[in-house]
């Protein structure tokens, strides 16, 4: 997700390229972002990273968190601001780590971020400017879509969104199984699955309701009612609903 930020900003032109700096400590790693991103400065330095930089957007494993933070701790001033986009590190958990009133923003973006075409949902702490409010949309701007929203939300958000394109992966592997064993290729079955998803979200993209849109394509007596009747007997809707509350349990437990 960090380099899925990083690739956004270089591809919007948000910020000047010789402004934006990355840190990564792992060695192989570190030389593939220099061949892929030669335009940027990269290090491994983090402390170095912090003192010439006014953003710092924290894309590591939320056990990674603390130890991060106690690190560049000394070169963290309240003109910095930390954007984290570690699942279920608290903005009370970065504030009480760095032990000091620095403007701080957490973020749960998804995987289509990769693509441009994800959704970020942001929180902020009480010290974060209209100023910074405004840097922090253009650049989560650069992977789609962008919501803020009270940060007691941000558990649903990672159950709906945050690993919502798991949901649709799943039902997506399964039409194309379906497909393939009625008799299509898999490439049959794969492009008229695929299409079928794009096109149905865009619809409702446009406003259309989800329910009368299912009431409109569901004929008497036709195939699709055929279809709706064996996964509303088998209480689909209620188990993909009890999935996501259990996804949100999850996202709770772990920002403990």
């Amino acid at each position: 997700m960090g380099e899925a930020l990083l690739s956004g900003l270089l591809n919007k032109n948000i910020f000047d390229k010789k402004n934006i700096t990355a840190s990564e400590k792992q060695e192989e790693r570190l030389k593939f972002l220099k061949q892929k991103y030669p335009q940027i400065i990269l290090s491994k330095d983090n402390q170095s990273l912090v003192t010439n930089s006014s953003v710092i957007i924290l894309a590591i494993k939320p056990q990674d968190m603390e130890s991060l933070l106690k690190e560049i701790s000394t070169s963290l001033t309240a003109s910095h601001l930390i954007i984290s986009i570690a699942a279920g590190i608290k903005l009370s958990f970065l504030e009480k780590t760095v032990n000091k009133q620095i403007p701080a923003v957490r973020v749960m973006p998804n995987l289509p971020a990769l693509i441009g075409e994800g959704i970020s949902a942001y929180c902020v702490s009480d010290t974060v400017s209209k100023e910074n409010e405004e840097i922090i949309e253009e650049i989560l701007g650069s992977l789609g879509k962008v919501i803020k929203m009270e940060e007691d939300k941000l558990d649903v958000v990672t159950a709906l969104s945050g690993s919502g394109p798991a949901y649709v992966f799943y039902m997506l592997e399964a039409m194309i199984e379906a497909g393939i064993k009625l008799g299509l290729t898999e490439k049959q079955a794969k492009n008229l699955s695929v299409q079928t998803i794009i096109g149905a979200a865009k619809m409702i993209e446009r406003g259309e309701n989800p329910a009368i849109l299912r009431e409109k394509v569901t004929s008497p007596k036709g195939t699709t009612e055929a279809a709706l009747k064996v996964l509303i007997d088998s209480k689909w809707k209620e188990i993909l609903i009890k999935a996501i509350a259990k996804a949100e349990e999850r996202s709770k437990e772990l920002s403990k």
